[in-house]
């Protein structure tokens, strides 16, 4: 979208948990089990990066608020209406969280999001 000076909120890194058990020893002491906790690194795929620049260059990536599938445009009655909106279209506060021009739409339709 367009200029502002809205914040990202930051995007945390998953983290993953090992855990192993160890053989009983030959005193017939009791196993033990132990637990790793590692922080991955984040993913390599420039979601991250794109965020992190579009910050830069001021401008705003909206984000889904639901839990879905990404479509450009409705289906009624088995019709598809025209996309909602296009690359380099100027939308206004109303019709986004945001006024602005749409610079990239970086979804595909049935793409996850949310």
């Amino acid at each position: 979208m367009g200029q502002s000076t809205t914040s990202l909120p930051p995007v945390s890194n998953p983290v993953t948990v090992h855990s192993s058990v160890e053989v009983v020893d030959s005193n017939g002491s009791a196993s033990s089990t132990s637990l790793a906790i590692t922080k991955t690194s984040p993913p390599s795929d420039g979601i991250q990066t794109m965020i992190d620049k579009a910050a830069d260059e001021g401008s705003v990536i909206i984000q889904s608020p639901r839990v879905g599938y990404f479509r450009r445009s409705r289906t009624i009655k088995g019709k598809r209406a025209p996309p909602s909106c296009k690359e380099k279209q100027q939308v206004k506060e109303g019709q986004s969280d945001v006024s602005g021009e749409v610079i990239k739409i970086l979804r595909e339709d049935g793409d996850p999001v949310g």
